[in-house]
Formats: structure tokens, sequence, C-alpha cells
């Protein structure tokens, strides 16, 4: 057998990595809020995704016809950005924040409002394809965007927190209430690991 190539192991390498964060991200999914799989949903079906045997993360993601801008390979519609209103010092008087929020919400915080903002169906596609035929909605429980009262708001984010800032060490200066990312390990909302310092802090449903 032969010496492998330095540029065949870079591509074994890459391959593997692509591989395991796949599946680390199906089993994250499996038993989750976010599995769909076939049966759990009416509209899951082998004719709507024929390559994907369970179908764990078609609903979401596809390799054609997608938004990378938002994450990769995304394939649900999506809310415009610039339909929300953020939460922010300007919105939210009362608010002691330190941190300059940007004006709409960025791509992962977008994939996670395409459904929880309750204006889009679970199972709307790109392009606005119903999968099924019928609109699955959005239970109330898993909005968002809602009132002081607790009903549906579409695109008011002010009663919920601040999303899509920079967290780093300028920011924990400023904001004794935050722990500097350098010195202090900040768990990211969905326990995947520390917050890389510098990072923007963005929701995790």
């Amino acid at each position: 057998m032969g010496a492998i190539r330095k540029s065949d192991l870079m591509r074994i390498t890459v391959a593997v990595t692509i591989i395991s964060g796949s599946l680390a991200a199906r089993a994250g999914v499996l038993d989750s809020p976010h599995d769909f799989t076939r049966g759990k949903r009416f509209w899951n079906t082998a004719q709507n995704f024929p390559g994907d045997p369970d179908s764990v993360c078609g609903p979401c993601h596809q390799a054609h016809n997608t938004d990378s801008l938002v994450v990769p390979l995304w394939a649900h519609d999506t809310v415009p950005a610039g339909s929300f209103k953020m939460y922010n010092t300007l919105n939210v008087p009362n608010s002691r924040m330190q941190a300059t929020v940007d004006a709409a919400p960025r791509g992962p915080s977008l994939s996670c409002l395409s459904c929880h903002d309750g204006t889009v169906a679970i199972n709307q596609m790109a392009g606005g394809r119903i999968l099924g035929g019928t609109p699955d909605p959005m239970p109330l429980k898993g909005i968002i965007t809602k009132k002081a009262d607790g009903s549906p708001d579409p695109g008011n984010l002010t009663h919920s927190h601040p999303i899509s800032f920079i967290y780093d060490s300028i920011l924990s200066f400023k904001d004794k209430g935050v722990f500097d990312p350098i010195v202090r390990n900040v768990i990211q909302p969905d326990n995947t690991g520390p917050l890389r310092p510098g990072s923007s802090l963005d929701f995790t449903i």
C-alpha cells in the first residue's frame, strides 16, 4: 500500500469532519422538540424526502434550492429579517443593556424565527411550498413574538430577550452583569460549548 499524500489526507479529514458533524446534529435532533422524523408529522413522507430514509434533517436542510445566507443548506421558508422589532434600548426604554443590537436578526436567529415567529408553517419550505398540502402551524407555546399578555404579536421581539449582538470583553467591561468570555467560559444557550469571544449571541430554541 502506497503512502497517503497530504492532499488525500486532507480530503479524508474534511469528509470525516462533515460526517461526524452531521451524525452529531442528527443525534441532537432525535427525540427533541425538533424531531420531525417520518411518522411524527403527517407531511413527512417518503414522497417529500425520497433521499432521506427517516428524514431527520430534511424538514430544515436540503442539498438544493436552499438559502445558506441564513444557515448552511437552509431549506425552510424564512421571515424577512427587516420585519422584526428588535429588543434594544430604543424599543425597550427601561432596559439597562450595554450591548449594541443589530438592526435585524442574524442568520442563526432568523432560522429559529422562521418557525417560532408563528407566521410561517412548520412544513413551509423555501418558495412557499407546503409539504403535504396543509399548513402545520406553530403551537402558541412555541411562538416567541408575543405581546405582554402572551398573545401572538408577529415580528415583536421586545417581550423576549436581546439577540444578534457581539459578546466580547468590551461588553463585559461596560456591563458588570456579564462575564468576560476570555477569562471565564460562557456556555452557549444550547449547551454546545463555550461561546467564542467576539461571536454573536443569537437565539437557540
